[in-house]
């Protein structure tokens, strides 16, 4: 009888052992994850970056090595970083940020940048900087869902964030989205480290669409020499264009331009829209946020015409009839010209894509940064109804 019991026992702590994710709180797992990228000073990683949009026929990779610095806070962002592979080397010590082309020996320049610059870097994207940030929200919101599910690899936790209606940027910010479609993460977390291993974005629309990201060798032994941080320590570069450093100051008049439209025939010219509030939106074909913007564009469009809003989007450089099938996939209800050359978006200081600029009626700048940011959702709303 002794030994039965025995026996008993063993095969229920078996059970126990063997079921940990029920026997565990999702939460837990999350707070573990946190409390682990918290701790850290400083983080080294190489990253991998695979976007498949096949409803688009787009794919893009991306590889190479991320150093985070979070001792240095006192600046915009909360930390420093670099970011290297065979193509690039690109810096942010607080102060500047610096993009180096290690083929033509070319760079790009940018003393004191704002946030919104920043977190255009694409390395940034569903980076470890992302999920140390937005891992707070996830924690504490009720309406995120958080669930374990089978996982592909025995070390790994594999968890699923469902953020409805809503996705999260290279920094970590929620934005709501307006295209009808729920939006769901699945991250890799390592059983031993929390860290994660992969995160996959996907949707319940287009189901061949994905972003991954990948992290492997966290906390590479080797650091950044200290002398890597400066521009100055980068004497064989050449400047690539002083203008497109440049960026408009809140307030001042945008630059004047004319361009043709993309569908149809004639051009629009910026000065024939005063008396309208105007947002302009520079984009590209291959960008997968320029896809995604185009529904936001709508609904903006479409929300404020009582206030007098003009939405316009100017193409960079792309050949035209990319953009015209572009337009025709994806049906925005506003105009379209095309910056053949990319002239205009230099004049702006155009440094991302999709890249808003938001003008009053005289055209001067009321907002520049990202299409689906918070910032320019409330600007727009506190727009006054014409009369």
């Amino acid at each position: 009888m002794k030994a039965i019991y025995s026996l008993r026992t063993l095969i229920f702590l078996f059970c126990l052992w063997s079921l940990p994710l029920q026997a565990q709180n999702v939460t837990d797992i999350l707070e573990k994850s946190k409390w682990a990228l918290d701790k850290k000073k400083v983080i080294n990683y190489n990253y991998r970056l695979a976007i498949n949009y096949a409803s688009e026929n787009y794919n893009y990779t991306l590889e190479g090595n991320t150093y985070l610095d979070f001792r240095t806070k006192d600046n915009p962002l909360g930390l420093a970083f670099q970011f290297e592979n065979a193509q690039s080397h690109i810096v942010y010590n607080g102060s500047e940020s610096f993009e180096l082309n290690l083929l033509d020996k070319t760079s790009v320049l940018k003393r004191h940048p704002q946030k919104s610059e920043l977190g255009r870097f694409t390395f940034l994207n569903m980076s470890l900087l992302t999920w140390k940030n937005v891992l707070p929200l996830i924690i504490t919101s009720t309406d995120i869902q958080k669930t374990f599910v089978d996982s592909p690899n025995p070390i790994c936790y594999a968890i699923r964030i469902g953020m409805g209606q809503r996705d999260i940027d290279q920094l970590g910010n929620v934005n709501a989205l307006t295209a009808k479609r729920n939006i769901s993460y699945t991250v890799l977390l390592d059983k031993k480290s929390y860290l994660p291993v992969e995160i996959i974005q996907e949707n319940d629309v287009l189901k061949g669409d994905y972003v991954r990201t990948q992290f492997s060798n966290n906390d590479l032994a080797k650091a950044p020499a200290e002398r890597s941080w400066y521009y100055s320590s980068y004497p064989g570069y050449k400047i690539k264009d002083p203008k497109v450093q440049v960026s408009l100051v809140t307030g001042e008049i945008a630059p004047k331009w004319q361009l043709p439209l993309v569908l149809g025939s004639g051009s629009i010219r910026l000065d024939s829209l005063q008396g309208n509030y105007v947002l302009l939106e520079f984009w590209i074909k291959n960008c997968g946020y320029c896809i995604e913007a185009v529904p936001l564009l709508n609904e903006i469009q479409q929300s404020y015409v009582d206030k007098g809003l003009k939405v316009i989007a100017i193409n960079a450089a792309d050949r035209e009839a990319d953009i015209q099938s572009f337009l025709l996939r994806n049906k925005p209800v506003y105009p379209s010209v095309w910056d053949r050359d990319g002239k205009i978006g230099e004049l702006y200081g155009v440094s991302g894509y999709p890249q808003a600029f938001l003008l009053d009626k005289e055209g001067r700048l009321l907002f520049q940064g990202a299409t689906n940011s918070a910032e320019l959702q409330a600007v727009l709303a506190q727009l006054p109804r014409n009369k």
